[in-house]
């Protein structure tokens, strides 16, 4: 076997294991928070946390590379999206966290990205309207 096919062979399969990982922490979203709250998660997360590892000064410059990126790719990492969540001070949220956690390979994954647009589905029409509606 050639050294290029092994390595190839081995990211995809990293990135199939992430994809199964993201979507078991969208289901766990979908399923433990009440609607209402998803949609307020969804908002925190679009207005705060896609830019939040960037410092103040780069997030006001017009026209800034990164910021326009993220907004675009709407995505965040798993530790800004658990403290979104332990932000929500619910009980669901706490018991959302703890099973995140509890997946298989959440330590591999924790700094990996994750795609809000996931969750948009789910979040009640009416919070949809006042977080994606610009």
């Amino acid at each position: 076997k050639s050294v290029l096919l092994d390595g190839l062979v081995s990211r995809h399969t990293a990135y199939l294991g992430y994809r199964k990982f993201e979507r078991s922490v969208t289901t766990l979203l979908a399923t433990m928070l009440p609607k209402d709250t998803l949609g307020v998660l969804v908002k925190a997360l679009k207005e705060n946390g896609s830019t939040e590892n960037y410092d103040q000064e780069e997030k006001k410059v017009p026209g800034n590379e990164v910021e326009i990126n993220l907004s675009k790719l709407q995505i965040v990492t798993m530790t800004i999206l658990l403290e979104t969540i332990r932000g929500l001070n619910t009980e669901e949220a706490t018991e959302v966290i703890n099973m995140i956690e509890s997946l298989k390979d959440f330590k591999t994954y924790k700094l990996f990205a994750y795609h809000v647009s996931l969750l948009r589905q789910f979040a009640s029409p009416r919070s949809r309207r006042g977080v994606y509606c610009d």
